[in-house]
């Protein structure tokens, strides 16, 4: 009875799991993966001008115009909004222009000394800094000037017979200076300088200019004589200093630098090609500038002696400065360091410690923000330092590039540029191989993926507004969200389509009683174009599928019946073509 009870009995047939790519994820070259991991996302072996949205979607990406076609060869950038207006300025040979980025027209504002080589601008305080490995130029309401130097306040209500604190500390990039004093006894006209002084330029008694043969240094003493002066005169004298050991070529050769300040943006630093130095400013205020612009017209920029800092141990010169939330990370090219920035250390060696003896940036733009933390492109892959402040080891650096190795090895790292996006939570990235070919990888932060477009070599990344751009010679691009195609060659040249393409890791369907795909379902939007799905099936078998859009343009969903035949593997390939934003939201292949 028994036996014949459990010969009746029916079991439950087991079933396939279907394959579900409900999310897709970036480039890994781990190879195969099994079903379960499509709850996070399906792998990609290659990913090309698709952008992966934070909710799991294939994206085509948008494309890039033509904005402007500079007067020659671009040294330098800046783009940003000065009291709410967005202002460009491009730097062509030795010509400053201004862009209207509307127009893409170009207005001349003036000249530098050089015509090559490297230049940059820094935004700071209320102007725009342009350092052109000459000199150093100031840009303010459009006018640009030679920047000498800001002449400090040495002193500052000293007496005639007392020498007294310094107030300001002498400026290294100049030497100008200013005293105040009172006279406290007419017994001696001699006014103590603590420096040797080369020429009076200015001089005043109480408030009043006078003729400048009532002074003269002294020859063999730090001093300053003034004749016919009377008990409670206030003098004042603007001076030039003997000694000329500045650095104004220094930081006029400077190759890079940013705004810094801890909690404040309140300071300029700059860093040299040649030195492992950091020039630090300091901020000066309307009235001393004022002040200063009495007898030195035009000098805004105050470095003092004592903020010039050695940093590291000088086997590299500093590629790359960069903040990481109240700390400041001093990138080389074999190196990182975190700088202690007590402005008030008086030292020449500016307190660092190394946190990595083998990671740093072989290129000047090689460092940029993702989300809070440094990303640095070294010269074994992609790094991302860690959020963690408490930490200095050299676990601090973390290499993200593995799953895409096998596309930076051809690359050069100190070609790199990079950029955040900080719209998209993205950061673009951009190499050159030794015969001046692109690539560009794009690192989702939020996804912690990466996935790349096909795009022309970038001599830099920039920010032109809002948008996104680059740099090729002369030419300046940007990406714009209106545009489903590319247009390389302006506004009246020829449309470029842009193919997007991906695909999948070999999928491992399981179990040795699966025997076919059965159906395939999508979820897909198009405005135009189409996508095609392909099905690599144990490495030959090829089943096809087409989604098209609809003339409503509504949301599309479809499901077809296929027949795979039995097998064990299967890879899937989308390529979107044609004009249109084309996305794919979502696959299922039906497996029994």
């Amino acid at each position: 009875m028994s036996n014949k009870k459990a010969t009746n009995m029916k079991y439950p047939k087991k079933t396939a799991k279907d394959l579900v790519m409900s999310s897709f994820s970036g480039i890994d070259t781990d190879g195969y993966s099994h079903p379960a991991v499509s709850r996070e996302g399906i792998h990609a072996s290659e990913s090309q001008n698709l952008r992966i949205t934070q909710e799991g979607s294939l994206l085509k990406r948008e494309g890039f115009k033509l904005l402007s076609s500079a007067p020659s060869s671009i040294r330098a950038i800046w783009s940003g909004n000065i009291e709410g207006i967005l202002r460009s300025y491009i730097l062509c040979k030795d010509t400053l222009y201004s862009l209207d980025v509307e127009s893409g027209n170009y207005t001349k504002i003036g000249n530098v000394d050089t015509s090559s080589g490297n230049a940059h601008m820094i935004y700071y305080v209320d102007s725009i800094y342009i350092f052109d490995g000459s000199y150093i130029y100031r840009l303010k309401n459009d006018e640009i000037s030679l920047d000498f130097g800001y002449a400090p306040l040495i002193a500052d209500n000293w007496t005639n017979t007392f020498l007294g604190t310094i107030n300001e500390p002498r400026n290294a990039i100049c030497n100008f200076a200013r005293y105040t004093y009172t006279v406290s006894s007419v017994v001696t006209p001699v006014l103590r300088t603590a420096y040797k002084v080369a020429s009076v330029k200015a001089a005043f008694v109480n408030g009043e200019p006078i003729d400048l043969s009532r002074c003269a240094p002294t020859d063999f003493t730090e001093a300053v004589t003034v004749q016919d002066l009377k008990e409670g005169d206030r003098v004042e004298l603007h001076v030039c200093l003997e000694d000329d050991s500045t650095v104004y070529k220094e930081l006029a050769s400077s190759i890079g630098g940013m705004v810094y300040g801890k909690m404040t943006d309140s300071v300029m630093l700059l860093h040299t090609s040649d030195k492992n130095r950091i020039y630090f400013s300091r901020i000066v205020d309307y009235s001393s500038l004022k002040a200063s612009d009495t007898a030195f017209s035009g000098g805004s920029l105050y470095i003092p002696f004592d903020n010039i800092k050695t940093v590291g141990d000088g086997r590299y010169g500093i590629s790359a400065i960069h903040r990481h939330y109240d700390r400041l990370l001093v990138f080389t090219e074999g190196e990182t360091w975190m700088a202690d920035t007590d402005f008030a250390d008086t030292k020449d060696i500016l307190p660092t410690m190394t946190i990595n003896a083998s990671v740093g940036s072989p290129s000047l733009y090689g460092v940029c923000m993702a989300e809070n933390t440094p990303l640095s492109v070294s010269r074994d892959g992609i790094y991302l330092f860690t959020t963690d402040t408490d930490t200095f080891d050299e676990c601090n650096a973390q290499r993200i590039s593995a799953p895409v190795d096998h596309l930076i090895k051809n690359f050069l790292p100190n070609t790199a540029c990079t950029l955040t996006d900080r719209k998209r939570r993205e950061v673009f990235i951009t190499m050159k191989d030794s015969e001046g070919k692109s690539l560009w990888l794009i690192y989702n932060t939020a996804l912690r993926t990466f996935y790349r477009f096909l795009c022309p070599a970038a001599d830099k990344l920039l920010y032109v507004g809002n948008k996104v751009g680059f740099i090729q010679g002369e030419k300046i691009y940007v990406f714009d969200d209106t545009l489903s195609v590319d247009l390389p060659n302006g506004e009246n040249g020829e449309n470029e389509l842009i193919e997007g393409y991906y695909v999948t890791n070999i999928h491992d369907l399981g179990s040795h009683d699966i025997k076919h795909i059965s159906s395939i379902s999508a979820s897909y939007d198009l405005t135009d174009g189409k996508i095609k799905l392909g099905m690599e099936c144990d490495g030959e078998k090829q089943l096809s599928a087409t989604l098209y859009p609809k003339e409503d343009h509504s949301h599309l969903t479809y499901k077809h019946r296929i027949s795979s035949g039995r097998i064990k593997t299967v890879r899937l390939v989308a390529i979107f073509t044609g004009c249109g934003r084309q996305s794919l939201h979502g696959i299922t292949l039906e497996v029994r």
